[in-house]
Formats: structure tokens, C-alpha cells, sequence
């Protein structure tokens, strides 16, 4: 397994070598969970998601990919964005719309790997999530939602950014990203944000939170967790989570001001630790223990009242970072791999179902034209509160090949290779006019942000 780590983590595409403190943490991590249940890991992938070993089960592959590769030689780094700046700025820059302006406290559940293709509600081919089934059938469920992106952190970049993350020279934590995001603009409001999560730094997630802008963070250090049992990445388990988190809402409800609680679960992360006192990893059992601390949550603020003036939104993160089967691949396409769960219960919320392709970077326009005064708008987004009709187009950055993007739009999956001004789609592509709106976006998400930031700077 070691050699396996060094195999995929010990070469940067510079030729430079890879600090040791990351082979380190690699071979720590591999030795430390020797018990993992491979045979969770489900059959032979249709699609090479390079979840090769515990060690991109884990993420650590993450930094070289994101970074490194894109300071090589190759043309495909950002370096040469120019053609069509002016025009994409103009094109895909938001807009703003007026709101219902509700004002209603929102909770919103980032479910670790909360996947659609272990639920029957949501399509798909066995029935882990049952709980959490029966709370969509009585909230507004989207059956075609997508994660933006293969990890944590680029998920989060675009549920608070509103904008698909792909992959440049400019980071996901760049502060440029964040000057204009759904944090900023509910605390602008009046409410009083809290991020509660309790993993351990990683993969930068605090910085995201920091630059996010939240008034307050609840962290796995707080004294609320001093009795906790503690799993993958320092994190308690998402009943010690919840628990803590309900005991802010009712805080926070005996005060004038609205609120925003932002919760990241861990217990559903690889290398899938249950949480109890026998150590043990089981990807089918963490997903149903989350399963049934969501329902448990949602249950205690249903006993509570929250709902009266309140509503909560349950989606997952990513996928789960196992491999893609072709029964999966046979039903959605491509798209399997981006495909979660998206929930929305509570105050003023029809029951019911949205099958249009949606994705996190549509939540924020989604969730601020339900409580605030104005919401943003930006071409390839779809928010079906305010629209009739339509379908977001859908741009999600895989793990690898690091330098294509998919986009799926008008039901179809397409691929675009990320090659500076040559970037292009690879095969077929959409009708010409989508095709050059969807470029505008890529363009101006890669290059035309910061050089807007730059002429402010002046």
C-alpha cells in the first residue's frame, strides 16, 4: 500500500519533489486503518474516478492535483485567458432580482458523501438512506441535483460562491472568489451566521469558512465535545454534531435576530469509522447511521418549533468517493458521478419534486430569494422559486483528469479540455450559441474575475 502511495503522491508534474511531511501523513494514514472494508467499496468501476488506495480515499491527493499540476509548462494553467475577457465579464457577472424577503432562520445540512445512488427516493439502486427518504417525500426534493465538485472544499466553494470551481492557477481560497458570496450577504441582512463542523483543518476548509465571512465558527475544540468519542480527521460523530447544533438553535431563537447554521458532517467520510467504542469501517453503515442522526435532527427541530419560522436544506457534499458501477453509469451517464441529494423543508415550502438538473451553485440564488430582500441571477443557474421553467447548466470538476471539466446541459454530457485560449470541447458540443455562453463562463471563472479584481484595485 505504501508503495502504492508513493507511486501516485511522490512526483510533482515540475519534476520537484513532494515534501515528506505529505509522504508521511500518507503512510500514517495507511497504516492506521488496515481494517477498512474494501469489499464496501462496491464492484468494478465503469468510470476511473482514481480513488486508487485509502490514500485518495482520503483525500491527500488533493493538494498536488489542484496545484501543482497547474504550474507545469503545459498551456492549460490559466496563463493565457485573454480572447473573449471583455465579453465573458459582461455575460456572466450576476445580476440582481428582487426577493420574497421572509426572513426565516435557515439551517442548512452539508452531509458528508450524502449520495442519490444509494437512495430509492432518489433513484437510485438500494435503499441506505430510508430516513431521510421519508423526509423528501414530504419536503421539496430535487431529483437531479449535482455536486460542482469531487471534494469538500470545492462543493463548498460553490454552494457560497454560487459559481462552479475550475480547476487554475487561482486556489479555491483565493479571497477574490469570496468578495461577493451567500455568507456575506445573509450576515449583510441582519442574520447572525455560525459555521459548526468538527474535523480538523483540511484541505484549507477553514480558510473557506474565514473568507466566507461567517460571524461565528463552532469548531471540534468546543468544550461540547470534551466526552467525545473521535473519528476520521479528530471529528466526533454526527450525533455529538447535531446535538451541539440544536442547542445553538435554541440559543439563538430566544434572540430578535434571524440566523444562518451552516453544518458540516464527517462520520460518512473514508476511511468510514462507526462510531462506537470497536473500531471498525463500513461505508453501507456510516451512510445509515448519518442517515438516522439527520432524521433525528430534523425530528428534534420539528418537536421544537423551528419550523414555524424556519427552514432547513439537507444535501451532500460529493458523491461518495467510491467507485462509479455501470449500472450507474448505464442510468445517468457521466453525470453519476456528481449526482447528491438536495432537500428543502420547512416554512412556506410546497412538498413536491424539481427534476431539473440543478447543482450547489444554484442553492445560494435559491436560498436568498427565499429570505432576503434581493437575490442574485447569474445565465446558467436555475432557481425554481423564481422560475417557472428551465435547467441549470451543470459544470463539474472530477478528480482526473484534472484539466477537463463535464458540463451537462440541455439533459446532455459534454466534456471541455481546459487548454488557455485552445481550451475547446472535446467531441461532441452543445448547439453553437450554448457553447459560446458556456464558454464565456469557464473563461471568466479562470481568468476574468481577477483581472476585474485587479482593475478595482487601480
Amino acid at each position: 500500500m505504501l508503495s502504492l502511495c508513493v507511486h501516485h503522491g511522490s512526483k510533482r508534474t515540475d519534476g520537484k519533489a513532494v515534501p515528506i511531511t505529505g509522504l508521511c501523513a500518507a503512510a500514517i494514514l495507511t497504516l492506521a486503518f488496515p481494517a477498512l472494508r474494501l469489499a464496501d467499496a462496491g464492484q468494478p468501476s465503469a468510470y476511473d474516478y482514481k480513488f486508487r488506495s485509502i490514500i485518495d480515499l482520503a483525500g491527500l491527493g488533493v493538494k498536488a492535483n489542484y496545484i501543482w499540476t497547474y504550474r507545469s509548462k503545459r498551456p492549460f494553467g490559466g496563463i493565457n485567458y485573454s480572447k473573449r475577457y471583455s465579453k465573458a465579464a459582461r455575460n456572466s457577472e450576476h445580476s440582481v432580482m428582487r426577493a420574497l424577503g421572509r426572513h426565516q432562520n435557515v439551517v442548512l445540512i452539508f452531509a458528508e458523501s450524502l449520495s442519490s445512488y444509494r437512495s430509492r427516493f432518489f433513484g437510485g439502486f438500494s435503499d441506505e438512506t430510508p430516513l431521510t427518504d421519508k423526509i423528501a417525500e414530504n419536503s421539496l426534493a430535487f431529483t437531479s441535483h449535482h455536486t460542482n465538485g469531487n471534494n469538500t472544499a470545492t462543493a463548498t466553494f460553490g454552494l457560497f460562491t454560487g459559481l462552479p470551481y475550475i480547476n487554475s492557477v487561482h486556489q479555491y481560497d483565493d479571497p477574490v472568489y469570496f468578495r461577493d458570496n451567500m455568507i456575506r450577504d445573509f450576515r449583510a441582512a441582519g442574520y447572525h451566521t455560525v459555521a459548526m463542523y468538527s474535523s480538523k483543518n483540511f484541505a484549507r476548509l477553514d480558510s473557506i469558512y474565514q473568507l466566507a465571512g461567517f460571524d461565528e465558527t463552532v469548531d471540534g475544540t468546543d468544550p461540547f465535545y470534551d466526552r467525545s468519542l473521535r473519528l476520521t480527521f479528530d471529528s466526533v460523530p454526527d450525533r455529538d454534531l447535531f446535538g451541539n447544533a440544536l442547542r445553538h438553535i435554541k440559543q439563538r431563537e430566544k434572540r430578535d435576530t434571524p440566523f444562518f447554521i451552516f453544518i458540516m458532517t464527517s462520520t460518512n467520510h473514508p476511511p468510514f469509522r462507526i462510531p462506537d467504542s470497536v473500531e471498525y469501517y463500513s461505508a453501507q453503515r456510516t451512510m445509515t447511521y448519518m442517515d438516522e442522526e439527520i432524521s433525528r435532527f430534523i425530528s428534534s427541530l420539528e418537536k421544537d418549533g423551528f419550523f414555524r419560522n424556519g427552514i432547513a436544506v439537507i444535501t451532500g457534499d460529493h458523491r461518495a468517493m467510491l467507485p462509479v458501477e455501470q449500472k450507474e453509469i448505464d442510468r445517468y451517464g457521466e453525470d453519476a458521478v456528481s449526482r447528491v441529494q438536495l432537500i428543502i423543508t420547512g416554512a412556506g415550502i410546497t412538498p413536491g419534486k424539481i427534476e431539473s438538473d440543478t447543482s450547489h451553485a444554484s442553492i445560494r440564488a435559491m436560498l436568498e430569494y427565499l429570505e432576503l430582500d434581493r437575490a442574485p441571477v447569474r445565465p446558467f443557474q436555475f432557481n425554481p422559486f423564481a422560475q417557472n421553467n428551465g435547467s441549470e447548466d451543470v459544470i463539474f470538476q472530477p478528480y482526473d483528469p484534472a484539466d477537463e471539466i463535464m458540463i451537462k446541459t440541455g439533459g446532455r454530457n459534454y466534456t471541455y479540455r481546459l487548454r488557455g485560449d485552445e481550451s475547446s470541447f472535446a467531441g461532441d458540443r452543445p448547439e453553437s450559441k450554448k457553447a459560446e455562453e458556456l464558454e464565456e463562463l469557464i473563461y471568466f471563472i479562470r481568468k476574468g474575475i481577477f483581472r476585474e479584481d485587479r482593475q478595482e484595485q487601480k
